[in-house]
């Protein structure tokens, strides 16, 4: 229920922050959070079956009541991430990547963190109290959100963030805008200043003109943006399909750990994403995303096959493998997903001319993170009824591995064909269109051309009798 409502939750969040507020969405997300975190305290308090005392209702009441606050948790759990992915798209649009690498690592620890703090907590202060103690932990975060993060992020008056209010001298009336500094945007960005110019033009739009400009329809009908979409439905089903059936394939068929220990084999995982997510940011400043991507099927494919052991590839059954396939696939997985949102962005912004628009990034987050939730609930289906498939379950989980390992490799093809080949010519197309401008901008008589129009011109606005009186002036000088 979690996934159902981070992923049902994900696009109603995004096209509302600008309305709402991303901070307040944040605060109100970890309020949820809180009072689910609460609730599960609270259900203990549900009288519960005994050998003595047997009641089915009482049972049903637990389930369903869980079922409930663990949908709440997710909707609270889907506004937070939502709104953090899209003030970090609008914060640091030249470093996207970067930024949303350090996201994920903080993702990654607390995968990694959060089984090994829950149970510790628990063996100390068993149930109820657990969830008392971890509510204390979220108030914490709360408040943390509260006093750090900036009010002005709520709303932004105008397209560009940096954009400042000068005056408003009416309710119905149009503000005028000055936008940033353009030597300081110079000095910080590189930006070509010829550029700069060129595009001041765009700094005047207004804010309710982008966001009806931005609709969900301009993220479906681009290709390459839809391909990036997929990409992490996918990236997703590859990081947690296995995750429902590993248990028993590595501590009840194969024997190779005891069942109380498997927890820290997929910490691997974990912590290898963790430690690549950063990496991926700085790596994607040297090299195109796209080709990051691409590279990052192919490590999945291989971590895949390493995990099963695969058994097309006759790959012996041993547990160093399966662990170093856990290791890499964390790895592989941080490739994926870093460059995925800033390539949404940049895909839908460069074909609709819409600049780092925060209404785009409001939207693309909240599109990435529904993507996200839809393989988070394909993953455990599709592993397990794979896996379920074969008679016994070592064979199931070992051709279930290699199954999904050459979808990794046959997605990275379509990858190519979709995102990398139009990428490449359209790159190619503007780079031509470049060249020619320059040519005919150093044509010798292009300026004199140029003069000359604009003579005739002045010369129409000025009319034929504003002439005859210049002439009638100088006869009489005569």
């Amino acid at each position: 229920m979690f996934q159902v409502a981070y992923l049902l939750c994900a696009p109603f969040v995004g096209q509302n922050l600008q309305k709402v507020g991303r901070k307040n969405m944040i605060l109100i997300g970890y309020t949820l959070c809180i009072m689910a975190t609460v609730g599960f305290g609270l259900a203990a308090n549900v009288p519960y079956d005994t050998k003595e005392n047997p009641n089915t209702a009482n049972s049903q009441t637990f389930f369903y009541l869980c079922l409930a606050i663990r949908f709440l948790q997710g909707v609270g759990d889907s506004m937070v991430a939502t709104s953090a992915y899209s003030i970090v798209t609008i914060e640091f649009p030249h470093q996207r990547e970067v930024y949303i690498g350090y996201c994920q690592t903080a993702v990654g620890l607390g995968l990694l963190l959060g089984p090994v703090i829950g149970t510790t907590i628990y063996r100390f202060a068993k149930y109820q109290l657990t969830f008392y103690i971890l509510a204390v932990v979220l108030t914490c975060s709360l408040l943390a959100a509260i006093f750090l993060i900036p009010s002005r992020i709520n709303r932004y008056s105008t397209d560009k963030p940096n954009e400042v209010i000068l005056d408003q001298k009416g309710p119905d009336s149009r503000p005028s805008v000055q936008g940033p500094r353009p030597q300081g945007i110079a000095e910080r960005y590189s930006v070509d200043m010829v550029k700069l110019a060129q595009t001041s033009e765009r700094y005047s739009r207004r804010s309710h003109v982008m966001m009806a400009q931005v609709t969900f329809k301009i993220f479906f009908t681009n290709v390459r943006a839809m391909t990036a979409i997929i990409s992490s439905m996918f990236a997703m089903i590859f990081m947690l399909f296995y995750e429902p059936v590993f248990t028993d394939y590595i501590a009840k068929e194969q024997k190779w750990v005891d069942e109380e220990n498997v927890g820290y084999c997929l910490a691997i995982g974990c912590f290898t994403y963790a430690v690549a997510s950063p990496l991926v940011g700085i790596l994607c400043s040297k090299i195109a995303r796209r080709y990051v991507t691409c590279f990052a099927f192919i490590l999945c494919a291989i971590s895949l096959f390493l995990l099963g052991p695969s058994k097309t590839l006759h790959f012996p059954e041993n547990l160093g493998f399966s662990l170093a396939g856990i290791g890499c696939l964390g790895f592989s997985v941080a490739f994926l997903f870093v460059p995925l949102l800033p390539e949404i962005v940049a895909a839908v912004s460069e074909k609709e001319g819409l600049e780092n628009s925060p209404f785009l990034s409001d939207k693309a987050s909240g599109i990435y993170n529904s993507a996200y939730g839809i393989g988070n609930c394909l993953a455990p289906i599709l592993g397990g009824a794979i896996s379920s498939s074969y008679p016994d379950k070592i064979t199931g989980f070992r051709m279930c591995c290699d199954i999904m390992g050459f979808c990794s490799l046959g997605f990275c093809g379509i990858y190519i064909l979709f995102a990398i080949i139009p990428a490449y010519l359209d790159d190619k197309k503007r780079a031509m269109k470049r060249e020619q401008k320059l040519i005919a901008d150093l044509q010798p008589g292009a300026v004199d051309s140029s003069l000359t129009i604009e003579f005739e011109n002045n010369r129409n606005q000025l009319g034929q009798g504003a002439l005859n009186d210049s002439n009638r002036n100088s006869n009489a000088k005569k």
